[in-house]
């Protein structure tokens, strides 16, 4: 009798030890990865806030230069406001102007509609402020330097001749940050922007690459591969006696090849993943490099 149980269990227990620390090789990875994962998550989202941050104060920063050059055109124009003319009629076609007439026309009618409130109320002869602005309107548009700005200077011109009005003067809007200040914070907060977009578009590329992890796959098909035909297979053939010599031998060497093979299989991953991850570190040095340079 030709008994293969001893070389089976041999081989058996050796496997158990290889899958041992290829699983734990692997686990630790996944656990790796896993980890990545959520800091990647975790670094998108603030990215994504910083972001709608940033467009947000440009789009506040953005309103408040709009109503400046808005201001400083409608007191340009103070007759024709003051004569109700259409934005069409006295926007100019051959100058430069900093807003167009899409973004202007909104200021000017909300001004036009002032001119109206302020005319109703001086011949209702409302009781004036310190600016001589009945009190009334002064009240609701305190707290609006656009709407205030233009009933003061709309008094100052009504009234020219009146020795207590102080000559016509654009005033500053939304005091704090000035017109140049705004302008260069707008400029800042677009370079931001930008670069808050090109670190999420590289956050998503290593998001999808870590869902998908290289090597991964092959590594778990090898773990599931080598535990199936080197640690089960043998264990279902214990005990194994033959009377058969030649089938003694075949057994034998079909056994230590599969054994032979998934040793082989779990050096040569290892092997893979170590020459991938010096790629990697080299593609990164090229990466920053590249940086560097631009």
């Amino acid at each position: 009798m030709y008994d293969l149980t001893s070389i089976l269990t041999t081989i058996s227990a050796a496997s158990a030890s290889f899958v041992a620390i290829l699983g734990g090789f692997i686990a630790s990875k996944l656990l790796s990865i896993s980890g990545e994962r959520d800091t990647v998550k975790e670094e998108l989202e603030n990215l994504n806030n910083d972001l709608d941050f940033y467009q947000s104060e440009n789009a506040r920063l953005q309103a408040e230069l709009d109503e400046d050059d808005a201001l400083t055109f409608i007191l340009n124009h103070l007759d024709d406001l003051m004569e109700f003319t259409s934005i069409n009629e006295c926007y100019p076609v051959n100058e430069q102007v900093d807003l167009s007439i899409e973004t202007l026309s909104p200021y000017w009618d909300k001004a036009l509609g002032l001119v109206q409130e302020l005319r109703t109320a001086l011949l209702q002869k409302e009781e004036l402020n310190s600016d001589n602005i009945p009190n009334g309107i002064a009240k609701k548009y305190v707290k609006d330097d656009f709407a205030y700005s233009i009933l003061r200077d709309t008094i100052k011109k009504l009234y020219p001749d009146n020795s207590f009005f102080a000559p016509i003067s654009i005033p500053s809007i939304s005091g704090g940050l000035g017109y140049r200040d705004k302008t260069n914070a707008i400029e800042s907060n677009k370079i931001k922007i930008e670069n808050c977009k090109y670190e999420m578009s590289q956050l998503q590329k290593r998001k999808k690459q870590l869902y998908a992890p290289k090597g991964m796959k092959l590594g778990l098909g090898i773990f599931v591969a080598f535990s199936l035909l080197c640690i089960v297979l043998p264990l279902c053939f214990c005990p194994f006696t033959t009377e058969d010599y030649k089938c003694y031998i075949a057994c034998k060497i079909v056994f230590i090849a599969i054994f032979a093979i998934g040793l082989l299989s779990t050096f040569s991953y290892l092997i893979y993943l170590l020459k991938w991850q010096k790629a990697s570190k080299s593609n990164q040095k090229s990466k920053r490099k590249t940086t560097r340079s631009k």
